[in-house]
C-alpha cells in the first residue's frame, strides 16, 4: 500500500509538472493525496488494533493464571470456599424472603438477594456457576488438566449444595 501511494504521489508531481506545460495531472494529485488519507487512516486503525491486540492478550494471560490457580486449589481451601459459597447464595435468599415478606416489594426484594452475593465476593468464596472461563482457558493453554478443572466443578457444586443446605 505505501509502495503505492508513493508511485501515486511520484506520478502526481509529474502530472503536476505537465500541468503547467499544459497536461491534465490534477486529477492523479487529487487521487494521490486521496490514497496518502487512506493508508494514514490504516497505520492508526492498525495502531489501535495492535493495542487492543495487546489487551486481549494480557486479559488472557490473566485468564489462565487464574484458572489455573483455581484447578489446582488444595482440597481443604476448595471444601471450604464451596461450603461458604453455598451458605453465603442462602444468606442472599434468607434476605430476599424476609423483604419480600416484610414489604411485599419484588424490587426490594431482589436488590436484598444481592446482599448474598455482596458477601460471596467480599469472603471470596467459590461458587459453582463463576468457575468456567477461567479453569477452561487454562485447560485449553495446558496450564491445567482436565482433571483439576472437573475436581473444582465437582467439588465446588457439591460442596454449594451442601453448604445451602445447611444453612
Amino acid at each position: 500500500e505505501a509502495r503505492a501511494v508513493g508511485r501515486l504521489l511520484r506520478g502526481g508531481r509529474r502530472g503536476c509538472q505537465q500541468q503547467k506545460r499544459g497536461g491534465g495531472g490534477a486529477h492523479r494529485l487529487h487521487r494521490a493525496n486521496r490514497m496518502t488519507e487512506q493508508a494514514n487512516a490504516l497505520e492508526v486503525a492498525s495502531d489501535e488494533q495492535s493495542t487492543t491486540d495487546i489487551h486481549a492478550e494480557a486479559a488472557f494471560h490473566h485468564s489462565v493464571k487464574e484458572g489455573e490457580a483455581r484447578a489446582s486449589r488444595p482440597s481443604h481451601s476448595l471444601i471450604a470456599t464451596g461450603l461458604m459459597g453455598g451458605v453465603d447464595v442462602s444468606v442472599g435468599v434468607l434476605a430476599m424472603l424476609v423483604v419480600k415478606e416484610q414489604t411485599g416489594s419484588t424490587v426490594a426484594a431482589a436488590l436484598a438477594f444481592s446482599i448474598g452475593f455482596l458477601v460471596l465476593m467480599l469472603a471470596h468464596s467459590e461458587l459453582f456457576t463463576e468457575n468456567y472461563l477461567h479453569p477452561v482457558t487454562a485447560w485449553i493453554a495446558h496450564k491445567a488438566s482436565a482433571a483439576g478443572v472437573f475436581r473444582l466443578w465437582l467439588g465446588t457444586l457439591v460442596f454449594n449444595l451442601i453448604g445451602g443446605w445447611l444453612f
